[in-house]
């Protein structure tokens, strides 16, 4: 069908040239544009996770640290043409809330696991979305985090090294007005869910929610990926 229709309007806007070059001109661009719409047809699948978790949430650690960051780490190992076939987006807020402060012109959060999560979510969002984002690796820092739940003001020095952040900036970003406002967008966000969020971990795939894809990222996500992307990561059928 393809073809014909490109016969058909070359037919009409060429029909001055000779014969011979015609024809010549002719299998060149049918040539061509055949070949793009059986590339396009044939176009990857991409997939794109939104993760909506809180910093001190022993269930969103156990998505992050044995599944999430796992699967981030082989991802980078693949080639150029396949690691960013699949994203995460983080969102750290989950049942939080927040009110105005007119006084220090911060918002003032109250956080589901106390204060210290209030803390660790806005270091996560200076890691993710503050000016110093691009300088370390907020994946990285990230889940190292979650791994001083216990201990969070030494953790958040560690991985900030580990994770290649400056933690004297990144402390004063998480102190900042701008951190909370950060941090508020993302509740904005998180409060607009639809259907809304009654358990975290959540998880958007694709910009959709559906409980069985997110039960099965929780403890099988490398099984998961590989089965929608058919299989096409070097690490697919491994354990």
């Amino acid at each position: 069908m393809v073809k014909d229709i490109l016969d058909t309007i070359f037919n009409i806007y060429f029909s001055t040239i000779p014969f011979g070059v015609k024809i010549t001109l002719l299998k060149i661009i049918r040539c061509q544009v055949v070949n793009n719409h059986e590339n396009a047809s044939q176009a990857i699948v991409s997939l794109v996770f939104d993760v909506f978790y809180e910093s001190l949430c022993p269930d969103s650690k156990n998505l992050i640290t044995k599944q999430v960051w796992i699967l981030i780490q082989k991802l980078r190992n693949e080639s150029n043409d396949k690691k960013d076939l699949v994203k995460f987006r983080f969102w750290p807020y989950g049942k939080s809330s927040e009110i105005y402060n007119n006084e220090t012109l911060k918002w003032e959060f109250n956080c589901h696991h106390g204060a210290e999560e209030c803390l660790g979510n806005l270091w996560h969002t200076c890691a993710l979305y503050g000016n110093l984002a691009k300088q370390g690796d907020a994946e990285n820092f990230i889940a190292c985090t979650f791994g001083y739940t216990k201990n969070l003001s030494v953790g958040l020095s560690e991985c900030s090294q580990l994770a290649n952040f400056n933690f004297k900036e990144l402390s004063i970003c998480a102190n900042s007005i701008e951190a909370t406002r950060f941090l508020r967008k993302t509740g904005v966000k998180t409060k607009e869910l639809a259907p809304a969020i009654n358990y975290i971990p959540w998880v958007l795939i694709n910009n959709q929610y559906d409980v069985e894809r997110r039960m099965q990222a929780e403890s099988r996500l490398q099984e998961l990926v590989c089965g929608v992307m058919n299989s096409q990561f070097s690490f697919c059928g491994q354990v």
